[in-house]
């Protein structure tokens, strides 16, 4: 048997095996938090398509009306899916893997484009579909992946790569253009450096198209256009966004967050540390090259380079490591492409098969976590926590209130009209949650619920006097791990 027909088999192995751990990982050992309240919440509940609401925040502030908590894409994009699609939890995570699937693919595309071999191909795509940030950001249903799809979209119309139509390439720059200021603040300040960066290096490119370059510069301004009014036509939703700023902005930290990041990804192996340093370094001369000389050359080794490291400069701005994954994909085949590069011309072949398995030993360290996880999985006893969560919900008497913590979003839907958070999660100063709580503990009457999860992000504040409440249960599941994580619940009922 001819060994490239036994490609598209083993492939497609390694993506069953692939969606089962991630499905294990995701769907079952993992609880839902404040940032999938904050950024799949607000599609949740349902409605018209591209309506967002904060659930469980009632009128508070018109949140049940406007929602600014972050920049509007993803959640606007979700709202559009499940106006069509009813939401349940693991169509939410269904969803997330689709879209995980879709930027593995692309960015192996984009690897074939610069090295015209399936086997890099794929381990580009490999690293993407197991590295530990993409998981962390998809477990937690946060906006890093479709930002990283729109700025993988960015590179495949700008560098012309195929499979796109050319005679669509000049819309799709547009459009993902367009989108850069509304999903992420990485790729807003990206979109013009990244033009900047594309015009001095190709200025004596005669195999640029201008007009793409133009269209890409107008779908960004009017990207940013439609961001501005999204604030200036709701105030409350930019009360929202400024609070929500307030707390989670930090100062310049010269590198600390991007250093911790591969640190808190990357522990015990360290292969991201190898990767992201590989990819740096590769992109320096081909930037600068460029920049230089005026002449492209390979233009995705070019746009994807000028993007990494643009990318990597902001990212010492920001203060969340989870920013790194928007990243991921132009790291991934920067580092693909130097190691085909070493391979064929340094190397010369000679150790070709030698190298192959250190590059396929490399991807096996750097899914690591996956068996590790999956280990967690089996010693706390094969759980499936939205299970859990959902008997602890329907169990609880039907009072008039219930108080919950983000925990339980997802298992309290059906009781949207009784239940409301007992605090704000996610980001919020102390004077924005007093004021939430204020609205809410007067209105509990005696024997309704106040239910507090040890280990939500925030705890309730003033408002919640223990005693003038009586615990009447709890329930509590840790898993094992480097930091202690679960759910940790006391019911408390109103004397």
């Amino acid at each position: 048997m001819n060994p490239k027909s036994k490609v598209p088999a083993l492939v497609l192995l390694g993506f069953v095996v692939w969606f089962t751990a991630a499905w294990i990982n995701i769907f079952w050992f993992t609880c839902p938090s404040a940032d999938t309240w904050c950024y799949m919440g607000p599609a949740a509940g349902g409605g018209t398509p591209f309506h967002l609401s904060a659930l469980f925040l009632g009128e508070f502030l018109r949140s049940n009306e406007v929602w600014g908590l972050h920049f509007p894409a993803a959640p606007l994009f979700y709202s559009a899916v499940f106006a069509v699609v009813k939401f349940q939890p693991a169509v939410g995570i269904a969803l997330m893997l689709a879209l995980w699937a879709l930027l593995g693919f692309a960015s192996g595309r984009i690897a074939f484009q610069a090295t015209r071999q399936v086997f890099w191909s794929v381990v580009a795509g490999a690293i993407v579909l197991v590295d530990h940030s993409m998981l962390s950001v998809v477990q937690f249903e946060r906006p890093e992946l479709l930002a990283s799809l729109d700025l993988i979209l960015v590179w495949f119309a700008l560098s012309g790569a195929a499979p796109l139509n050319r005679r669509f390439r000049g819309a799709i720059a547009f459009f993902a253009a367009f989108f850069l200021p509304l999903v992420h603040p990485v790729t807003l300040v990206m979109g013009p450096a990244i033009g900047l960066i594309l015009w001095l290096g190709t200025r004596n490119e005669k195999q640029v198209r201008r007009p793409t370059l133009t269209l890409a510069a107008f779908g960004y301004i009017a990207g940013f256009a439609t961001l501005v009014l999204w604030f200036v036509l709701q105030p409350d939703a930019w009360k929202q966004f400024s609070d929500h700023a307030s707390v989670a902005s930090g100062t310049y930290n010269y590198g600390r967050t991007f250093v911790y990041a591969l640190w808190h990804f990357y522990t015990p192996t360290f292969t991201g540390c190898f990767l992201w340093g590989i990819a740096i370094v590769f992109c320096v001369p081909i930037v600068l090259r460029s920049i230089r000389s005026g002449e492209g050359g390979n233009m995705v080794l070019c746009i994807g380079g000028a993007m990494l490291l643009l990318g990597v400069i902001f990212l010492q701005k920001f203060s969340n490591e989870y920013y790194i994954a928007v990243l991921l994909p132009e790291a991934a085949c920067m580092a693909v492409v130097f190691l085909h590069r070493l391979d064929a011309d340094i190397l010369g072949g000679k150790r070709h098969q030698g190298f192959i398995a250190l590059t396929i030993l490399f991807v096996a360290a750097h899914s690591l976590v996956w068996a590790t996880r999956t280990k967690k999985f089996v010693d706390a006893g094969e759980p499936r926590i939205r299970d859990e969560l959902r008997g602890i919900v329907q169990g609880l008497p039907h009072l008039h209130h219930v108080l919950i913590p983000e925990v339980l979003w997802e298992a309290a839907l059906p009781l949207t009209g009784s239940c409301r958070l007992n605090t704000l999660p996610q980001m919020a100063t102390a004077a924005r949650r007093l004021s939430y709580e204020n609205t809410v503990y007067p209105q509990l009457e005696s024997g309704d619920i106040v239910i507090v999860d040890r280990l939500q992000l925030n705890q309730p504040m003033e408002q919640f006097d223990r005693v003038s409440f009586t615990a009447i249960a709890n329930f509590k599941h840790l898993f094992p791990g480097r930091i202690v994580w679960g759910y940790d619940l006391t019911v408390w009922r109103k004397n």
